[in-house]
């Protein structure tokens, strides 16, 4: 899914996938959105996050 959404140009997914072959595999790397996380703290009531 990562190489699905780097091939459509979302910044954050870029380099987390390589070619081997004709298939993408992830590179290991890890990255971290602060912005996603951040938008539980907007809620107004709570929710349950499965």
């Amino acid at each position: 899914m990562a190489a699905g959404l780097d091939a459509m140009g979302t910044p954050k997914y870029r380099a987390l996938t390589r070619k081997s072959g004709k298939r993408a595999v992830r590179t290991g790397k890890v990255t971290l959105d602060r912005a996603a996380l951040n938008i539980p703290a907007g809620w107004k009531k709570p929710r349950r996050i499965l």
